[in-house]
């Protein structure tokens, strides 16, 4: 059925040929750990590269604001438990695909002591994070950018 999600993704398909369900989620498994090490780590050039403006701009000031406060956040993803479609779209074009990440991750976050002032530095906690996808179907950039976040 053209409105299911599989003739959603029939029409990204039909714009971008190299495109498979599969390859992508394997390509997004990897930019979800990319992403979240280059956050943690203030790796602003690796998140300019895979992020949309909307999200590197709110990510980059999250990043000043634990600077300014002499923080250091700590990502560590012990495994990414699940990482399925929820949705795609075609607009014009551009297409969007909305992953749902279940992962468990190891977040802390110290002060410029050392102490840990939120998170647990041992205790891996399972987290739901649905991220959208974005790239021009018809551009010579073959990246996906990460153009909206939120966690359940």
């Amino acid at each position: 059925a053209p409105d299911s999600l599989a003739g959603r993704i029939e029409r990204i398909q039909s714009q971008d040929p190299s495109f498979t369900e599969k390859g992508f989620l394997q390509g997004a498994r990897s930019a979800f750990e990319i992403i979240l090490k280059a956050f943690a780590d203030e790796d602003t050039n690796t998140l300019h590269q895979l992020l949309g403006d909307d999200v590197y701009d709110s990510f980059t000031a999250a990043i000043r604001a634990r600077q300014a406060a002499k923080e250091k956040l700590s990502i560590t993803v012990s495994k990414i438990k699940d990482a399925e479609i929820e949705d795609a779209k075609l607009e014009l074009n551009t297409a969007r695909v909305v992953v749902r990440f279940v992962s468990e991750q190891i977040q802390f976050t110290r002060n410029a002591s050392g102490s840990t002032i939120s998170g647990d530095a041992v205790r891996a906690q399972t987290l739901t994070d649905i991220w959208t996808f974005a790239r021009n179907t018809h551009g010579n950039d073959p990246v996906w950018r990460l153009t909206e976040t939120r966690s359940e």
